[in-house]
């Protein structure tokens, strides 16, 4: 496990700083690091999808995270350098499990 790592929590907000990858094959984590989440996405770049993919993706591998608690930060929806936000009660070391685990 990587204990420098970006993701951040405040309250029930954490925030995972993404690269994203759209036009992939399959949605999956690439690679953790200090500075980002590298996240492979299966849809597009285009009209919202490839940011509705990333959110359902990260949805599913978090545990007990609904869809309708991801979402990516205003600002950051058209860049490949994406804030998401997610509203939970994970402790960042349960996040970056999950995150490890879908590898």
């Amino acid at each position: 496990m990587q204990s420098a790592c970006c993701i951040t929590k405040r309250g029930n907000t954490i925030t995972i700083p993404v690269q994203a990858k759209p036009n992939a094959r399959q949605s999956q984590v690439t690679e953790i690091n200090s500075e980002y989440v590298g996240v492979s996405i299966a849809a597009p770049p285009q009209d919202g999808e490839a940011n509705k993919e990333l959110c359902t993706f990260l949805a599913s591998i978090l545990p007990g995270v609904k869809k309708r608690d991801v979402s990516v930060r205003p600002g950051t929806q058209k860049s490949r350098s994406k804030l998401v936000v997610v509203e939970t009660e994970l402790n960042v070391e349960q996040v970056i499990q999950a995150l490890h685990s879908s590898r």
